[in-house]
């Protein structure tokens, strides 16, 4: 699930592959926010509220520790973690 993307960014089809590096949509600020977020999370079910969840890896990326940006190399997020893109080069994220 990718809840917040921009409406009509979305560049991928259900059950379409996806590489690494792929540009899929845009992220917006739809809902109670005032800043372009996104809360992505893998489910097996339609509903987001119900379904289960299922942990997955990040090749790269960084965590908000509560004080610092720190960064993690083939991490599993935590629920709740805030997170932002590690990757200062995607050509080379993949």
């Amino acid at each position: 699930m990718l809840a917040h993307l921009r409406c009509g960014s979305l560049r991928i089809a259900t059950g379409e592959s996806v590489r690494c590096g792929q540009a899929i949509g845009e992220v917006g600020n739809s809902g109670n926010s005032v800043v372009p977020h996104l809360h992505f999370q893998v489910m097996r079910g339609m509903d987001p509220l119900t379904a289960d969840i299922f942990p997955f890896r990040i090749k790269h990326y960084e965590r908000w520790s509560g004080h610092a940006w720190e960064q993690v190399d083939n991490g599993t997020p935590e629920k709740g973690e805030r997170l932002r893109s590690g990757v200062r080069d995607i050509a080379n994220a993949c």
